[in-house]
This record gives C-alpha cells, sequence and structure tokens, in this order.
C-alpha cells in the first residue's frame, strides 16, 4: 500500500472548472483528517490517485483506490497516456486528462456512490446543492471542507 504524503501535488490541477496552484488538499474532513480524494503526481508525471470512503461506525477511511490500484474489485481503475479514469458499474467516479496546457484537469467527478454529495464535471462543481464554477485558489490548505 503507498502512502499519498510520500508524493507531491500536482503545482496546478483544474478541478472540475475551477483552478488550483499551491494546495494541499482538495477535499478534507477537519474534523478527522480524512480525505476522500488525493491526486498526487506519480513518478512518470501521470495521476496517482487514492479514493477512500469513510466508517462512520468504526471511524475510520477504507482504502478503494490506493495508488492508481484499485482495492475494491467493483471498483475500475484505467490510465491512459493523457491521464486516467475511475469507474463503478455505469457511474463515472473521476477522469483526469492532461489539457492542452500540460495541466491535469479532473473533468468528470462523481462522490455520490461513497456518500458524498460532491460531483461535477468540466463545466462546474457542485457539493451538496452549492455550485462553483471558474473558480481560482492559491495557496490554500483544503480546496473544500466537508
Amino acid at each position: 500500500m503507498l502512502n499519498a504524503n510520500d508524493f507531491e501535488n500536482y503545482n496546478e490541477l483544474i478541478f472540475c472548472s475551477n483552478y488550483l496552484r499551491n494546495y494541499k488538499s482538495i477535499i478534507k474532513q477537519a474534523s478527522n483528517d480524512f480525505e476522500p480524494l488525493i491526486i498526487k503526481k506519480g513518478d512518470d508525471e501521470k495521476p496517482l490517485v487514492f479514493l477512500r470512503s469513510y466508517d462512520n461506525k468504526k471511524s475510520e477511511s477504507i482504502d478503494i483506490i490506493n495508488g492508481s490500484i484499485s482495492v475494491v474489485e467493483s471498483v475500475k481503475f484505467f490510465r491512459s497516456i493523457t491521464g486516467c479514469f475511475v469507474g463503478y458499474n455505469d457511474i463515472t467516479i473521476l477522469e483526469i486528462v492532461k489539457n492542452e496546457d500540460n495541466i491535469m484537469e479532473v473533468i468528470s467527478l462523481d462522490l455520490r456512490p461513497i456518500g458524498l454529495n460532491i460531483f461535477g464535471d468540466s463545466t462546474s462543481l457542485n457539493m451538496g446543492g452549492n455550485t462553483m464554477s471558474r473558480s481560482s485558489m492559491s495557496n490554500v490548505g483544503s480546496f473544500i471542507g466537508i
């Protein structure tokens, strides 16, 4: 099992049309430091994905994707020349591509299958009824606090 802390964040990341620069985490639960989605820069510059769910009864996280390797049989991880794809049944959980400016871009996201009302595409990000589109943030701890 890989540790996400052993890898660097991308300097820049476009997350469902929102531009992030110099960030520590994408989504973080402050009460227990739980991060359901971590995207790091792999040794080959390709995205290294960590996807986790949280068991409130046991107060522990459950690995779904660890270092771009599926831990849960029903969740599929595919890597391409320009990015990666995570799918569950007919649902696209995550799709990342390298755009024309060589910046990694999350163009499809749906964390509802893992219990979070967070989803989006290349035009906007939806979180619990709120929408963010084309915002820009830099030097932040967490882009989304849950």
